[in-house]
């Protein structure tokens, strides 16, 4: 489990600036991972994005939100300007 710092005082100048928090994953696990969310039919892109959602869920108690993704699988020049997911 991720040890999260989630409380602290808003800074008194906002910014758009971002942090990162580096974590390690232990291969073995990401092996097991991409193993389990290609058996359902899924990618590992997929199967983090879902992970990530979770982890939002469980940590702000909310089920209403969405995540904005900037790419899905427009590998046709034709198909860049449509709406909506694309899977093979």
């Amino acid at each position: 489990m991720l040890d999260l710092p989630t409380d602290r005082a808003r800074p008194t100048i906002l910014s758009s600036r971002g942090k990162r928090l580096p974590i390690t994953i232990d291969s073995e696990l990401t092996q097991r991972f991409s193993s389990l969310v290609v058996s359902k039919g899924a990618n590992l892109y997929t199967g983090l994005i879902a992970l990530y959602m979770l982890m939002l869920h469980r940590m702000g108690g909310g089920d209403d939100f969405a995540i904005g993704i900037a790419l899905a699988n427009r590998h046709h020049e034709g198909l860049q300007h449509l709406i909506g997911y694309f899977a093979k």
